[in-house]
């Protein structure tokens, strides 16, 4: 897709990939409204790269960040702090649903492949105590 095809664009110039990296790959603000098979590929991209280069990609995104994620958007139970996505989003003219949090099944699903992103990371990178604490 897209996304995909301009990440290889952008490698060497390493301050854009990374913001690209960071603001638009890892931002599940906006993914979490997506429809699954979208999360599935994001996830799958951001998998990608990490095990093309997991030290560099190790200094962008720790186990501690992926088990916020899982938190914050991949729920089961809302928790009422942290929780996000509860409501779905609704087109502010048209009053139309535009985007929804997926059913629990395939909440299921991605945060399995998040998991193992996490597995690749812990056994690919330097495992630290807050990667401990994390887990």
């Amino acid at each position: 897709g897209a996304l995909e095809s301009l990440a290889p664009s952008l490698t060497s110039f390493e301050p854009l990939f990374r913001q690209l990296f960071i603001h638009i790959y890892l931002n599940f603000r906006i993914w979490i409204y997506a429809p699954v098979d979208v999360q599935m590929d994001i996830i799958g991209l951001v998998t990608k790269q990490v095990k093309r280069q997991p030290q560099y990609f190790r200094s962008l995104i720790s186990i501690q960040q992926l088990m916020d994620i899982l938190r914050c958007f991949y729920w089961f139970n809302p928790e009422d702090r942290i929780s996000n996505a509860r409501e779905p989003i609704v087109d502010p003219v048209s009053h139309e649903v535009i985007g929804r949090r997926p059913e629990h099944s395939s909440i299921k699903q991605l945060r399995v492949m998040f998991l193992q992103l996490a597995k690749f990371l812990a056994l690919e990178g330097h495992f630290s105590i807050d990667d401990t604490r994390a887990m």
